[in-house]
C-alpha cells in the first residue's frame, strides 16, 4: 500500500514536471518568435539604409537620379543604372510587403510605409516605367500594392 502511494506521488510530480517544461518551452518559444521578428525588422530597415546609403555616397548616381527625376534625357548607361536602383528598390519593397502580410510591422507603421513608397514612386516618369517592365515577376498581393502606390498608372499587358 505504501509503494502504490509513492507511485502515485511520483506520477504526479513526473506530470507537473512535464507541464511545467511545457509551459516553459511554449514562453521559450514565444521569445524566440519575438526576437525573430525583431531581427526580420531589423535586416529589412537595414537593407532600406544600405540602399540608401549606397545612393548617398555615389555622386554620379546622385547626378543619375536627379537627370532622371527631371525628366531629362539619361545616357544609356545611366538608364541602366538607374533601373537596377529601381529594381534595387522594388524587392525591398516586396520584402517589407510580404514582412507585413506576416505580422512583422502594424497599420500604423505600414501606413507610415506606403506613405514614404508614394513620394518615392511619384518623383519620375522613369520609376513607373521601371515598374511596369518588372511588376510581372512579383507577387500578386504586392503587384496591387504597388500599383496603387502610383498615380494614374498604366501599363500596357
Amino acid at each position: 500500500m505504501d509503494s502504490d502511494r509513492v507511485n502515485r506521488w511520483l506520477t504526479l510530480g513526473a506530470n507537473l514536471g512535464v507541464l511545467v517544461g511545457i509551459i516553459l518551452l511554449v514562453v521559450e518559444l514565444d521569445q524566440n518568435r519575438d526576437l525573430m521578428r525583431s531581427q526580420i525588422r531589423y535586416q529589412v530597415f537595414q537593407d532600406e539604409a544600405n540602399n540608401n546609403l549606397s545612393v548617398a555616397t555615389d555622386r554620379q548616381l546622385v547626378e543619375v537620379i536627379y537627370r532622371a527625376g527631371n525628366s531629362e534625357e539619361l545616357e544609356e548607361v545611366d538608364r541602366i543604372q538607374n533601373h537596377i536602383r529601381l529594381i534595387a528598390y522594388f524587392r525591398i519593397q516586396e520584402n517589407i510587403h510580404y514582412q507585413y502580410r506576416q505580422g512583422l510591422f502594424d497599420e500604423q507603421e505600414y501606413e507610415g510605409i506606403k506613405v514614404a513608397r508614394r513620394g518615392f514612386v511619384g518623383v519620375s516618369d522613369e520609376t513607373a516605367r521601371a515598374w511596369c517592365r518588372v511588376r510581372g515577376g512579383s507577387s500578386e498581393e504586392f503587384r496591387h500594392a504597388m500599383d496603387q502606390s502610383f498615380v494614374d498608372l498604366d501599363c500596357p499587358e
